[in-house]
């Protein structure tokens, strides 16, 4: 495996947020940035939160990246289909089970942690 340097002070945030989600429970891309937004130098945008978690193969290897979803309660307009089809069984493996159209029912499976 290639050498890569420690990740950002943002992406460890990123990380620490997604890994306290418990199994069964998703949370959204954008619901993840509105969290971290204080604690990065700038703004960070819901895609921003994409990218930390296509970085967490190298960065964070153990990461249950599956739980992250789009505000839609979908994959995300960027996902690719190997990748939605992971997801999908991750997420069945919990319990976490999509309607006929392949969307999460977030009023059923978002985790909202309480504010620290």
């Amino acid at each position: 495996m290639a050498d890569y340097a420690a990740p950002s002070t943002c992406y460890q945030r990123i990380y620490a947020i997604v890994r306290d989600i418990p199994p069964g429970k998703v949370m959204t891309y954008g619901q993840i940035a509105d969290m971290v937004a204080e604690d990065c130098t700038a703004p960070v945008p819901a895609v921003q939160v994409g990218r930390a978690m296509h970085a967490s193969t190298w960065y964070a290897p153990d990461l249950p990246w599956w739980r992250v979803i789009g505000r839609q309660g979908d994959y995300g307009v960027l996902r690719k289909l190997r990748v939605s089809l992971r997801q999908r069984e991750q997420l069945a493996a919990e319990g976490v089970l999509p309607d006929a159209e392949g969307r999460y029912d977030l009023s059923r499976y978002l985790y909202a942690p309480a504010a620290s």
